[in-house]
């Protein structure tokens, strides 16, 4: 077991992940330290990824006893942005990550690494953590990238993979209030049939990162929330439960939405062995559409 005495650092604690991963570790009695960029957060430091040196930094917080650095921090961190602005997003998100990752191994530190279920095809699905990754698109290959430089330089290390995360508060933008959102106002959504994924819920990644550090587990960890379903299934649930017409969804191709990168169709994650570590089981939409439903009613 490691001490909740153990610090951890998370660069990039001001994104959406970062906030609830911070407030999750610290109200946990966790140590933790958060960074933010340019959004300030009061109590948490200033760090640059692109213009500020990692060890100078680290020195400059006066904590001997970091013992994990979570790598949330990324730049134009959206899969069409990836290959738009492909030189200025690798450099942040590839190369000054590399230099974490070298900071870490020097300093006997472990890195914790968001990774993406984009690394994989799509071709098969249901994709286990030592699975062949062959990523189609930017995103996907500058995630690849990062997790080839951790496994080959450090001896112990986290890698997390997951699809897209989600909360349920009212608008906290995240892709299934959006959804809620987008139906509930509009008519002629279109929602691709072919495309395969498994979601998870931010409060599960703040549980799998507590239990993870507190049990001093190590490796590649795929997580998810609920079976794997399509953006169209999940539109059509949306609208049974909250009784929105389904005539407003269009189903479609997601590759036929004129999107700048490829998408990859069955990138549903197999998370056996999360499941065999700590128990944890997936639960259905409809455990999660009641939740965003309790927030929409607390907010009326």
């Amino acid at each position: 077991m490691v001490s909740l005495m153990t610090t951890t650092l998370i660069l990039g604690a001001s994104g959406y992940i970062g906030r609830h991963l911070f407030n999750g570790l610290s109200s946990n009695g966790f140590d933790v330290i958060g960074t933010y960029c340019k959004n300030k957060f009061a109590n948490f430091a200033n760090f640059d990824l692109e213009n500020m040196e990692i060890g100078a930094f680290v020195e400059g917080l006066g904590v001997g006893n970091i013992k994990y650095l979570v790598i949330l921090a990324a730049r134009n961190a959206n899969i069409d942005d990836s290959k738009r602005f492909w030189k200025e997003v690798h450099c942040a998100n590839v190369e000054k990550v590399k230099e974490v990752v070298d900071y870490c191994v020097q300093n006997n530190i472990i890195p914790i690494y968001a990774s993406t279920d984009n690394v994989f095809s799509g071709k098969k699905g249901k994709y286990a953590e030592e699975d062949r990754r062959e990523p189609l698109n930017c995103y996907g290959r500058i995630r690849y990238e990062v997790e080839d430089c951790i496994m080959r330089s450090a001896k112990k290390y986290v890698i997390l993979r997951m699809g897209k995360v989600f909360g349920v508060e009212v608008n906290d933008g995240t892709f299934i209030t959006d959804m809620v959102s987008s139906i509930n106002r509009g008519s002629g959504l279109s929602y691709a049939v072919d495309q395969v994924f498994t979601p998870l819920y931010v409060e599960d990644f703040i549980d799998a990162l507590k239990g993870i550090i507190t049990n001093g587990y190590s490796g590649i960890f795929h997580l998810a929330s609920m079976k794997p379903l399509t953006r169209y299934e999940l539109a059509t649930d949306i609208c049974n439960f909250f009784n929105f017409r389904k005539g407003d969804i269009v189903p479609c191709k997601i590759n036929s939405l004129g999107l700048l990168d490829a998408r990859p169709l069955r990138i549903d994650l197999d998370i056996t062995k999360y499941k065999a570590m700590t128990g944890f089981n997936e639960k259905g939409i409809e455990h999660y559409l009641n939740l965003i439903a309790g927030n929409k009613a607390e907010r009326l």
